[in-house]
Order: structure tokens, then C-alpha cells, then sequence
């Protein structure tokens, strides 16, 4: 029996267990969206924007670790979607991107909404297809899954005109195998020299170590060769901050990663691939260490820092490669660095007292500025914590999609955004979403009127010339959050978090904006 390309479409996604979509409507996806409807077993959360979609598509997945499934017109409605995409593939998002576009009779024609969406996004994707022919939807779209979440993960975008919608064809199910992952094992014996060699290695663990989902291997492995563990913000969750061997998160109000650096003779680095801001802060070489590197991604390895010795395959293998074939140490640098703090200052007081009484298993989002770097370094993430973070693209206006789509992919996780006034604004719209589908989203909201890093930057580097970095506005954030339906209370104090928290875990039914307002020369 023959089906139409959107019912051929709808049923495709079924068949690789979509239960949960973001999209926002128009004319070229709504011969998708009616077979979506018509279907009844794939829940179709509207957001307030296409943006605010890839952005709850990313944290879906991020959250869940399956692909996070958008959908979205033609031309605005396409290019809406390309910082989220690229925000994806900066951090190796398992994303399938489905967008409209006009009949194939129009193509190149510059007709109405008609933009080359494949053109356009392929520099930030793993993969693309145009399909023309109805007859290839189940093949395409398995294929797109399959790619998204094999190997070094990634958005795949998935373009289909118009006419290709109402084309009928039959379904076959297709048989997909994706080309297997290349790995380059050949210097292992260098790598087990190196570090059964080395006296005080190090650990450096990026988002390669929690997507590879071997908690249990790493904690061995440094156990093994008593190395501490530092994270990059993409590798928070990959290695507990309880552990004894963790020296927390490699960001600038954390000293202890920079200091162990200065003393370390080797670096393992677990699947980062040392991009610039950590080469601001933590990845200060001494001449004297070594570096090993393993990596899912071949190009990842001498890309930014020539390895010693490396492995490029998935680290589950490569742990499991290693372990019995490293020696025990006894010493560790641990024993040289002494013990972590914070700064006595209000973000950090008010995040950890946010923190104290969250319950397990929590999710903490942010967007990008000084309150992300406050919240990887105030939060503990043990257990099954999740931080979601734009680390690579770094997006402002990132977090409340995210967060929403955190959100879909686990509603009895405690979730919290922690963000500020500049990077809100940029998607404040989507409060009204949560709102709608009545999330318990926890909006902790600083607002010293500014954007901060950027401040930071023109009091370092611009002799204090703060152009066009001070919003003055003049919104009544709370005010604003309860107009959309919200909660909203104000915290200024750690004992006023504490109670604001407790208060906003009560409410199951409905979001809370914590409004916390701080001085605009906070931390100068």
C-alpha cells in the first residue's frame, strides 16, 4: 500500500522510537505536521520559535542521549534554526534536523521562503540530505539516525520540498549499516609507557568522557594510576566531584586544575580537544609534560597540541585496553595542591546554598556569561547529575530551550537554568512555553543590567570603555515571569535561595523565575 512522503516521514521517526519532537509550524512542513497529528503516538511540543526549538532539541538530547528530533519550515523558519545546529556540532550533539523547503519545480527559482538550507547549514553538520524522491524517505531518515549517534556524535539536517510531502510511495524498512568507526590503536605501547613511566600524571576529562558513558572505567583508571580528574565544562558529570581524586572543574574561579598542571609530568586528556577557552585558563603547559591523548575523533589528535602518545577509538575500548596493563602508583598529585574554594562573593554563596538543597539526580542548564562559569563552579555533580551547557559556539540565549527540552527528556529531574539578564533576553519567550506545557523549570536569574563578560573584557583589554555593554533597562523580570504565567520570587540573601528553592520544588504544575539582583561591577 502506497503513503504519502509525510506520512512516510511520520512513520520513519516512529519506527526510531521518537516519542517527543520540538517544532514550530509553517506552509511547507504542514503535510508532516498533519500526518504527525493524524498518527497520535509523537508528542509535538510548540515552541514560541524556531530557535528556541533546536535550542529544547538539543537539550532533549543532551539530556536523554538520543537524538533530539526538530522540525521547521522553509527559508526564516530554516535559517532560525542554523546557531542552534551549529551549537550542536560544536559539541557533538545527536541532533536530525527536518526542515521544508519549496517544490523541487521551484528550486532555484528564489521563490517565496525558498532559502538552499543544505547549502546554508553544511559547514555546521555532520551530514545533509535534499530528498526529491518520496520512494527514500525510510532509507534517508534511518540513515540520518543512525549517523547523528554514531561515532563522534552530530546533527544530521534532513531538507524535503514541498511536492516530496505529497508524493506517494511504499514503505519499506530500510537496511542501514553506517560505515564502521576508523581506530588507530597502533601506538598503545607508547601510551602504557608513558603513563606506567610518568611519576605524577594528570586527567583531563572533556565531553568525549561523558558520551562515552563509562563513569565506572574512568574512576578505575585514575584510581588505578592515582591521578586527580579536572573536567572542561563539557565534562562535567564524567567523573564525580565527590571523588577524592577530583580537582573539580578547569575554569577561572577554580585554581586547583591550573596549579596541578604546573607539577604534573603527564596529561591524559579523555576526550577533549583543547579548544581556545581553555587554553585561556587551564591548559598552561610546563615543558617538562607529556601528553597522551585519546580521542573518538582521529582529528582531533594533533589538531591544537602534538600528543606523546595517543589512542583515537571510543574510551570505553581504550580504557578497557589499558587497565590491566598499567601499574599501580602510590604517590599523587593530589597530596601537592591542597584544597578548593570558592570566592566569598554573592554568586557563589547564593549557587552552592541553591545546590545544598536541591535533590539527586538534578539537571543544571545555563546560558553563556559569567553565571555559566559561577554555576560549573558552585554546583557538585554526583551520580546521575547532568550539567547542559553551549560550551563550544557558546549561545547566548541558549538555556531556556535547553532547558525545556531537559525538561521533556526527564520531568522527575529536578531542573534548574541558571542564567543572566543579557542571555535571557535573548529568549525570554520561551518562559511562555514552559508555562504552557506546565514545567517546574527553576529560572535562577542574575541581573546586574550588563553584559558581564563582555564588561569584563572592556575593563581588561579596553581601559574601562564599557560601550554597549550596559543594557539600561528597566524590566521587572518578575513582573515580567508572572505576566507569562510563571511564578516569581526575589532572592538576595543564601538564606532567601535556600527558601526560594525549597518553595519553587513545590510547584510541579508551573515554572519559578528567581530574580536575583546583583551590582553591575560584580567580581571587577
Amino acid at each position: 500500500m502506497k503513503s504519502s512522503g509525510a506520512w512516510l516521514v511520520a512513520r520513519s521517526l516512529l519506527n526510531q522510537g521518537v516519542d517527543t519532537l520540538f517544532c514550530y509550524p509553517g506552509a511547507a512542513v504542514l503535510p508532516l505536521l498533519d500526518s504527525l497529528c493524524a498518527l497520535e503516538q509523537i508528542n509535538c511540543v510548540l515552541t514560541a520559535g524556531e530557535q528556541g526549538a533546536v535550542f529544547a532539541a538539543d537539550g532533549y538530547a543532551r539530556s536523554s542521549g538520543r537524538p533530539g528530533v526538530v522540525i521547521a519550515t522553509s527559508g526564516p523558519g530554516a535559517t532560525n534554526l542554523v546557531t542552534g545546529i551549529a551549537d550542536a556540532f560544536m559539541d557533538s550533539v545527536p541532533l536530525v534536523v527536518i526542515t521544508g523547503n519549496v517544490s523541487t519545480d521551484k528550486l532555484g527559482r528564489d521563490s517565496f521562503q525558498e532559502v538552499d538550507t543544505f547549502g546554508i547549514t553544511m559547514p555546521v553538520t555532520k551530514y545533509g540530505y535534499i530528498v526529491k524522491n518520496a520512494e527514500d524517505i525510510p532509507a534517508v531518515i534511518s540513515e540520518a539516525f543512525a549517523i547523528a549517534s554514531s561515532g563522534r556524535k552530530g546533527p544530521v539536517v534532513i531538507d524535503i520540498p514541498e511536492n516530496v510531502f505529497a508524493q506517494t510511495a511504499e514503505y519499506r524498512c530500510p537496511e542501514i549499516s553506517v560505515r564502521p568507526l576508523k581506530k588507530d590503536l597502533s601506538s598503545i605501547e607508547k601510551v602504557v609507557s608513558l603513563i606506567n613511566g610518568s611519576r605524577y600524571p594528570l586527567i583531563y576529562a572533556g565531553g568525549g568522557a561523558k558520551a562515552s558513558a563509562c563513569k565506572p572505567l574512568i574512576e578505575k583508571f585514575a584510581s588505578r594510576i592515582n591521578a586527580p580528574v579536572a573536567t572542561s565544562m563539557m565534562g562535567i558529570g564524567a567523573f564525580d566531584c565527590s571523588h577524592p581524586l577530583s580537582i573539580g572543574t578547569a575554569v577561572a574561579h577554580n585554581p586547583l586544575p591550573a596549579r596541578a598542571l604546573q607539577s604534573a609530568d603527564l596529561l591524559v586528556c579523555l576526550g577533549a580537544r583543547f579548544a581556545s577557552k581553555a587554553e585561556n585558563g587551564f591548559l598552561t603547559y610546563n615543558k617538562k609534560m607529556k601528553l597522551v591523548h585519546i580521542d573518538i575523533d582521529m582529528a582531533e589528535i594533533d589538531k591544537n597540541h602534538t600528543a606523546d602518545g595517543y589512542l583515537a577509538c571510543d574510551l570505553k575500548e581504550a580504557l578497557e585496553l589499558l587497565l590491566p596493563r598499567l601499574n599501580p602508583k602510590t604517590e599523587s598529585l593530589v597530596s601537592l595542591l591542597g584544597s578548593p574554594s570558592l570566592p566569598p562573593s554573592l554568586p557563589f554563596g547564593l549557587l552552592a546554598a541553591a545546590d545544598s538543597v536541591l535533590p539527586p539526580s538534578k539537571t543544571v542548564v545555563t546560558d553563556v556569561g559569567l553565571h555559566q562559569l559561577w554555576a560549573a563552579a558552585s554546583f557538585k555533580f554526583d551520580g546521575n547529575d547532568k550539567f547542559i551547557s553551549s560550551c563550544g559556539l557558546g549561545s547566548m540565549g541558549f538555556g531556556t530551550g535547553a532547558a525545556i527540552g531537559a525538561l521533556f527528556a526527564d520531568g522527575s529531574s529536578p531542573t534548574v537554568l541558571v542564567t543572566g539578564d543579557g542571555s535571557f533576553n535573548m529568549d525570554m519567550n520561551e518562559l511562555a512555553t514552559a508555562v504552557r506545557y506546565k514545567l517546574p523549570l527553576i529560572v535562577m536569574l542574575f541581573d546586574n543590567n550588563s553584559l558581564g563578560m563582555i564588561r569584563k573584557f572592556q575593563k581588561k583589554s579596553y581601559r574601562g570603555r564599557y560601550f554597549c555593554s550596559t543594557l539600561n533597562l528597566r524590566t521587572d523580570y518578575a513582573a515580567l515571569a508572572e505576566a507569562m504565567g510563571a511564578r516569581a520570587v526575589r532572592a538576595n540573601s543564601e538564606e532567601s535561595m535556600v527558601s526560594a528553592v525549597k518553595d519553587a520544588l513545590k510547584h510541579k504544575d508551573k515554572p519559578t523565575l528567581i530574580h536575583i539582583k546583583t551590582p553591575i561591577n560584580i567580581l571587577d
